[in-house]
């Protein structure tokens, strides 16, 4: 039988179309689970015989690397199982050695030696690859693997060997028996093939497919069977982790990086939310029955600045992130970004809080930083990390060993560069810093306990004693070992536990250095605060199993009285001042013998009003960009009040949008009390701002419940004008603005591109100007200047024009642009433009065309970061259409960005111009190219059209509908047509996501009810747009917005003109669902292109005839 393993492995080494073995690991032969039976059914026969020879022991050494990868469970490594599986029972394996030695030379494979001792099962486990009954979704050998990842794709470019980085993690492999060189090398070669893969993936369902296509040969680098399903979630899964760059699965995070901009360094954090998480892992996350959770809810931070980040939406078992990916909300910047990071979910009133790993409030000893051009926070406290530099946040009263000082402050801390070795001495103990180390120490520490978030503090508040909890990188968490953490209340010795309530300190300590520091507040195991409204300048905070606890109010505009009674304690608060009640009251609370702990707990009047960072407003106007930290707050005299904010856009050219332009939404209900962000409708008030261009427009935001009208707020696109006053041959601002930055003013012409921007000089303290004076050249200038006020984060003031001819406007006069832009009447100016934008459509002169281009490229780039409202060139573009496609393909590539975010600022929307304008001018853009790449690269004609499909792929990249762009332009420059199989593809995929997706969706207080189908009659007359089925004629009429306004945008690409309502609807519509409209518009849109080919094709067949 021994020639029946000879004939066997010779034909398994033929099949891979090789006369002999080629030296590759066994893994990579790729051996089946036919084969692998094949070959076990030959080797037990040929044990059943007397003696083995060398064709046998080459077929075991191929068996036994395969058995490891198959067939291995964990536990003891031993020769036992492996020879047992065949059968050989009575071999003594220690005989197996040499001739097992000639077999590897016969596979031309080296045995693996580890510390001068040749390992023949670690050579198997090498050769065999990956043991899959190991790997599992959410395993420890998967989780180790994807530590792997992270690990080695940020540390690669330290260390010359992945193995030293895979060694790194095994704290992760719980079974020690695998925490084995021979599984780290396993797990390096591994991760580097992913890595090496990463570049040729993107964001398909089918990660493995779309590799097949891209690099066909992949297979063969990958060290497991890759016919095994359990094998292709894991590579699919590790996958998508080194393609996020290291995010965290279904993990709630937060990334904290230093920065270094212009100004200096700063501190930043970012949030990380899963893409997708399974129902009952967030609702374990949320701690809510999984059937409790609501189809569709947002995710905020907490607190006085709280802003919505994320918005989640259920799909079958799986809630997915329907936007916050890339939400620039989601972006801490400095003191912010030390804070501590919650995660509210809400729907209409709270539904729970999710806790983020890393998302605990930075501390008091040093905050460490990878010096590797991320700049990411290793930890705080004592830090080891490969790293060779380090930077470290000290406070500034703090000093390194050793090291280099950067004179940086950032978050009120000094930034030092550590290169060796360093000792940070503090109150608290030592801090060891320690770059290029082997070892790694790189932990998030947090309390665990019962929190209490109904006073706020300085820190975290507790009921009962929390425990210390740590997780050094993806490990399990676990409880800090008693003996090694301290208390200590403020000013006293450190102890072993905490022996009452108050402020209190705690620290953990191994081997004498200093790991974590924090301060807490204890207070009562059974603590409760009730908050009971009276009147609005009058009310009770009462304190459940309280008894014992002093109590004083600090001075800031209330009265206090107290009643005790049996273990409740009754706080009476008045406000001094009746008609300006404070908006909390800072109590000193002290238990006997503890340290006095100061908290701040909300006054209970009843009534509703606007704060920020917890103050009342002292003007009722701000700017859209100052809404962080504003909040519509209420409290109610019974749990049934409910309040809403009702906001209205006001502006002279409104009255168009009037009966959309504006919106409701109820107040966050716990009890009797309400609050809402109003970073929550930032996207709404950009909206309604959008939809006018006059400079008095406003949204109007009053809080009402359903009996009253409250407090009213107005916000604007700036947060002060600038007017030009020329008696004083100034320019004023008003109001005077106070801005926590210097502010400078800035004259650009905006007539003409060869003179140079003139910075001018304020008046008035350099944070908060009161005017700039104007020089001669500008208060007597015939050309026009736009002058506008810049801060931290851009334009501050709605800017002014100053100087400009006076002359009349001659209708029948065909004016330059630069002389349309110099007319100082701003109508007769922006007719003027739109006229000059029409001409240079049409123009045939070449040269004058040219010429036109050169100048709109120059002017955009000479009013860069400028208000697209400010400008009359580019608030014009959107009213010539086809001037406005062709400067996707005229100007300079950097400008496109600002073309394509036209929509984002002005009355339009991309998603309305008709479809034969883009035909027309991307074979204009495509014709000139070709003439252009002729007779100077091949193939003029494919690079061209790769040019034309770029530029719309970056729109169908800010706009999903626009891809229907791409598919048609593409089937235009092929010479096709879209087929109707494919309009029927699309349509069929519009059903299905339909039950799916809009049952839900405007079933849903926040959806936007906009016009009814009689208020479309302009777009929706047309009796074939009945045909297409895009909408439901028998549903609700406040439903029907949700499946007219997709279709009505289609229709208008073909038939109709938009009306003045229609762009702002659109947008609107889309804003809050964008995935539903997309889908609903391409379905439309491609139907309807379908309709008009065929209606051409049988025009010019009958022309033919």
């Amino acid at each position: 039988m021994g020639e029946g393993v000879h004939e066997w492995l010779t034909g398994f080494i033929a099949d891979r179309e090789l006369d002999e073995p080629d030296g590759r690991p066994l893994y990579a032969y790729r051996c089946t689970l036919r084969e692998f039976a094949q070959l076990t059914d030959r080797l037990a026969d040929a044990g059943r015989k007397d003696g083995l020879g060398p064709w046998e022991i080459r077929a075991f050494v191929l068996y036994a690397s395969q058995w490891w990868q198959r067939r291995y469970s964990g536990g003891p490594w031993s020769w036992d199982p492996v020879l047992r599986d065949v059968g050989w029972h009575h071999i003594y394996f220690p005989d197996l050695y040499p001739p097992v030695r000639d077999a590897f030379q016969w596979w031309r494979l080296d045995l693996v030696r580890l510390s001068g001792t040749t390992r023949y099962l670690g050579t198997f486990a090498v050769q065999g690859g990956l043991p899959l009954l190991l790997v599992g979704e959410a395993g420890p050998v998967t989780a180790y693997l994807r530590a792997v990842v992270r690990h080695v794709a940020r540390y690669r470019r330290f260390v010359d060997d992945p193995v030293e980085l895979a060694r790194d993690q095994q704290h992760l492999l719980r079974q020690r028996t695998l925490r084995r060189e021979y599984v780290f090398r396993l797990a390096a070669d591994l991760v580097d093939a992913v890595l090496d893969l990463r570049e040729y993936v993107g964001q398909s369902e089918d990660l493995l497919a779309e590799l097949d296509v891209r690099r066909p040969a992949w297979r063969e680098s990958m060290p497991m069977d890759l016919d095994s399903q359990t094998a292709r979630q894991l590579l699919e899964g590790l996958l998508r982790e080194a393609k996020a760059g290291g995010s965290s699965g279904s993990d709630f995070g937060v990334k904290r990086f230093l920065v270094p901009t212009e100004a200096g360094w700063r501190l930043a954090a970012r949030l990380q939310m899963p893409r997708s998480v399974e129902r009952g892992e967030l609702g374990g996350h949320l701690h809510v029955q999984e059937t409790d959770l609501p189809p569709r809810m947002h995710v905020r931070t907490p607190g006085e600045g709280g802003r919505v980040v994320g918005l989640y939406g259920a799909s079958g078992e799986h809630f997915h992130l329907m936007s916050g990916e890339n939400n620039p909300s989601a972006a801490f910047w400095d003191a912010a970004a030390a804070e501590e990071f919650r995660l509210e979910f809400f729907s209409q009133d709270l539904v729970g809080e999710v806790k983020t790993r890393r998302g605990a409030a930075l501390g008091e000893l040093p905050w460490a930083f990878r010096a590797d051009g991320e700049y990411a926070l290793i930890g705080e406290g004592s830090v080891s990390d490969r790293a060779p530099e380090l930077l470290v946040l000290l406070p500034e009263e703090s000093e390194p060993s050793t090291g280099e000082a950067l004179n940086a402050t950032v978050a009120g801390r000094s930034l030092w560069r550590i290169s060796e070795p360093a000792v940070v001495h503090t109150d608290s103990g030592n801090c060891v810093l320690n770059p290029a180390s082997e070892q790694m120490v790189e932990e998030d520490y947090w309390l665990s306990g019962d929190r209490f978030y109904s006073f706020a503090s300085t820190y975290p508040l507790f009921r009962g004693h929390p425990r210390l909890i740590v997780s050094k990188a993806e490990a399990p968490p676990r409880a800090v070992p008693l003996g090694e953490v301290n208390w200590r209340s403020t000013g006293s010795d450190w102890q072993s536990l905490p022996d009452g309530l108050g402020s209190w300190e705690v620290r953990h300590v191994h081997g004498g250095v200093l790991r974590h520091h924090g301060r807490l507040g204890l207070l009562p195991a059974a603590l409760s605060l009730a908050v009971e409204p009276t009147s609005e300048s009058e009310g009770h905070l009462v304190l459940g199993n309280g008894q014992g606890v002093g109590i004083a109010c600090d001075a800031n505009g209330t009265d206090i009285e107290i009643e005790r009674a049996a273990e409740q304690v009754r706080m009476r608060l008045t406000a001094v001042d009746a008609f300006s009640p404070p908006a909390d009251v800072s109590l000193r609370l002290r238990w006997p013998g503890a340290r006095e702990l100061r908290v701040w707990a909300p006054f209970p009047g009843a009534g509703a009003r606007f704060l920020k960072n917890g103050d009342p407003l002292v003007d009722n106007t701000i700017a859209v960009d100052d809404l962080y930290g504003v909040r519509a707050t209420a409290m109610s005299t019974d749990e049934t009040q409910r309040f809403w904010i009702d906001g209205e856009l006001k502006a002279e050219d409104a009255a168009s949008v009037k009966r959309v332009a504006h919106f409701r939404l109820a107040l966050r209900k716990a009890g009797v009390r309400h609050e809402l962000a109003l970073v929550e409708v930032d996207s709404t008030l950009r909206l309604l701002l959008g939809a006018s261009v006059a400079h008095d427009a406003r949204v109007s935001i009053r809080i009402v419940d359903a009996e009253h009208e409250y407090e009213t707020l107005e916000v604007r696109r700036f947060a002060a004008v600038l007017k030009h006053d020329p008696g004083m041959e100034s320019v004023l601002v008003q109001p005077p603005l106070e801005h926590p930055g210097v502010t400078t003013f800035e004259a650009l012409p905006i007539s003409r591109t060869d003179i140079e921007p003139i910075t001018l000089t304020p008046v008035g303290p350099p944070t908060a100007p009161v005017c700039t004076r104007l020089p001669d050249e500008l208060s007597s200038s015939d050309e026009p200047w736009l002058v506008v006020l810049r801060g931290e984060g851009g334009i501050r003031a709605e800017p002014t024009v100053v100087g400009g001819r006076s002359s009349r406007l001659d209708t029948d006069a065909a004016l330059s642009f630069s002389e349309a832009l110099a007319l100082a009447n701003a109508t007769d100016r922006a007719k003027a433009v739109e006229a000059a934008l029409a001409r240079m459509v049409g123009e045939e002169d070449q040269c004058r065309q040219e010429s036109d281009w050169a100048f709109v490229n120059e002017m955009l780039l000479c009013l860069e970061g400028v208000p697209s409202s400010a400008s009359d060139l580019i608030s014009a573009l959107p009213r010539c259409p086809q001037a406005l496609v062709r400067c996707l393909f005229r100007v300079d590539p950097g400008l496109r960005t600002r073309i394509w975010q036209l929509d984002d600022e002005l009355p339009f929307s991309w998603l309305l111009i008709k479809r034969q304008i883009w035909r027309t001018e991307v074979r204009t853009a495509f014709d000139a190219m070709c003439r252009e790449l002729r007779g100077v690269v091949e193939e003029p004609e494919r690079l061209a059209s790769e040019h034309v499909l770029a530029v719309l792929e970056e729109g169908a990249k800010h706009i999903g509908g626009l891809d229907t762009l791409v598919t048609d332009i593409g089937a235009l420059l092929q010479g096709g047509v879209l087929s109707g199989v494919f309009v029927q593809m699309v349509r069929e995929e519009r059903d299905r996501r339909r039950q799916q997706l809009v049952n839900l969706l405007v079933s849903e207080d926040r959806w936007p009810r906009g016009y009814t189908r009689q208020d479309w009659s302009a777009v929706l007359s047309e009796p074939r747009l009945l045909k297409f089925g895009g909408w439901d004629p028998e549903s609700d009429r406040w439903r029907q917005p949700t499946f007219d306004t997709p279709v009505a945008a289609a229709w208008c690409c073909f038939v109709s003109d938009p009306t003045s309502q229609t762009p702002f609807l659109v947008k609107r519509m889309r804003s809050h669902e964008p995935d539903w409209f997309d889908i609903a518009y391409r379905s439309a849109w491609y139907e309807l292109a379908n309709m008009q080919d065929n209606i051409q094709d049988r025009a010019r067949k009958n022309r033919n005839d």
